[in-house]
């Protein structure tokens, strides 16, 4: 793909402030790298470190981080257009920076604590996640006992922190359903992302790679799903 069959495709960003234009560019300068390692991200089943690298350097990644913790706290609309143009490069690579990207707003809904936690010494940490709650999480001091494995964890190789979904309560009782945070260190990540279509984000053998973890998470109190909502799942 070249810079002119890009140009084709990308939306009109005529109304954009000048910053969001600015990042829009930025992003819109990795599409033909994108196209050009795709061959290789699907071989390997993995998003390329280099690409992650590009998405750190270009500052993509902060859109919807918190600006106390150096991010940009910027629109939803603009990640959601930075990730629709990536995809013209490589869905894999796309959907990558898609799931590490919004990830930055859930942490951010996270109590103050947790953020210090993730972004204090390190303002370039992501997370990945599992978000179904596939384990029952077990009180300790100081936080929660987990094990178990959870699949389908995009980005894992390049996060720092892991989003697991679990059950404060008993396995199976979704008025208990809560996200904990986990650091990466604390979590087995095993390959087993073996599939025809979206090899590379997945490919980052990311995408539905099982985590196995046995870890305490932090102290501060987990996102839980509102009773209402969860009456409805």
């Amino acid at each position: 793909m070249t810079a002119c069959d890009v140009w084709r495709f990308l939306g009109d960003d005529s109304e954009l402030p000048e910053d969001e234009r600015q990042l829009l560019y930025r992003a819109r300068a990795l599409i033909t790298r994108l196209a050009e390692r795709a061959p290789a991200a699907t071989a390997a089943r993995n998003v390329p470190p280099e690409t992650i690298a590009e998405y750190h350097e270009a500052g993509i990644l902060k859109i919807l981080q918190p600006r106390r913790f150096g991010g940009l706290q910027g629109r939803f609309s603009l990640f959601s257009q930075i990730v629709e143009e990536l995809t013209y490069g490589c869905a894999s690579s796309a959907w990558v920076y898609a799931v590490l990207g919004e990830h930055q707003w859930i942490l951010a809904s996270y109590p103050e604590q947790a953020q210090i936690d993730v972004w204090g010494d390190n303002p370039d940490a992501v997370a990945a996640s599992s978000l179904a709650p596939r384990a029952a999480a077990k009180p300790v001091a100081g936080g929660w006992r987990i094990s178990g494995h959870f699949p389908f964890s995009s980005g894992c190789d390049y996060a720092q922190w892991a989003i697991l979904g679990v059950f404060l309560g008993e396995l199976g009782d979704a008025r208990t359903i809560a996200y904990l945070l986990v650091p990466l260190s604390e979590i087995e990540i095993v390959d087993d992302w073996q599939v025809l279509g979206l090899a590379a984000p997945a490919a980052s053998r990311s995408s539905c790679r099982m985590c196995s973890c046995r870890s305490t998470a932090r102290s501060w109190s987990p996102i839980s799903l509102p009773a209402r909502r969860r009456a409805h799942r």
